[in-house]
């Protein structure tokens, strides 16, 4: 775990596991970013780990604030990204990672992604990777530290509050089309996860 303070970035690399939460209530800018515009550093580093993915940079608050001004201009993008990778290298140690997690944290996630408006089970995704239903359940719970059907809940969800933002679609629709075989199952979960029901997210 690391406690990242205020003007200090935290950078993720593709295929990682990770989680936040906070205290108190505080705000943050998550910004997500295709790998293209690193792609020599993603590829020097995706097999390794850093012991401290903590960006500290007295002007990081800049570089984020030109990142958004930018964001149409992938040259500027791409300066911006990789002097931040620049600045994650000279931050920490590194150490070659588990291939094997990764390939499976990458493998759940894209059974999930895949099938999360069915009915994805845990014996499904070790069909899927070519392993034994015990063994991928007890993997899953230390790498995610969450049951399979909280993260496919969280998948499911997330959907949902993106189809409420972006289309017209009733509710109804949109607990079907994210897996929901009932209106007011999907109203409990999504309330537990956003604290509104989808009707209030709405407005």
């Amino acid at each position: 775990m690391y406690s990242i303070k205020q003007g200090e970035i935290c950078l993720v690399l593709p295929m990682q596991a990770h989680a936040y939460s906070t205290l108190d209530c505080s705000k943050c800018e998550i910004v997500v970013l295709s790998k293209s515009y690193a792609n020599e550093f993603v590829n020097e580093y995706r097999h390794l780990a850093s012991n401290n993915p903590i960006i500290c940079n007295e002007s990081n608050a800049k570089l984020i604030d030109n990142l958004f001004e930018n964001k149409d201009d992938k040259y500027a993008v791409t300066a911006i990204v990789n002097y931040l990778a620049s600045l994650y290298v000279k931050c920490g140690k590194f150490a070659k990672r588990n291939e094997k997690l990764s390939n499976f944290i990458k493998g759940t996630i894209e059974y999930i992604d895949n099938n999360y408006d069915k009915e994805p089970t845990i014996e499904g995704l070790a069909s899927n990777l070519g392993y034994a239903t015990h063994y991928v359940s007890s993997l899953f719970n230390k790498t995610f530290d969450k049951t399979f059907s909280a993260m496919v809940n969280e998948r499911r969800i997330a959907k949902a509050v993106n189809l409420l933002k972006t289309t017209p679609l009733s509710i109804t629709e949109i607990s079907m089309m994210c897996g929901y075989s009932a209106v007011r199952s999907f109203n409990r979960n999504f309330y537990l996860i956003n604290g509104l029901t989808p009707s209030k997210f709405r407005e």
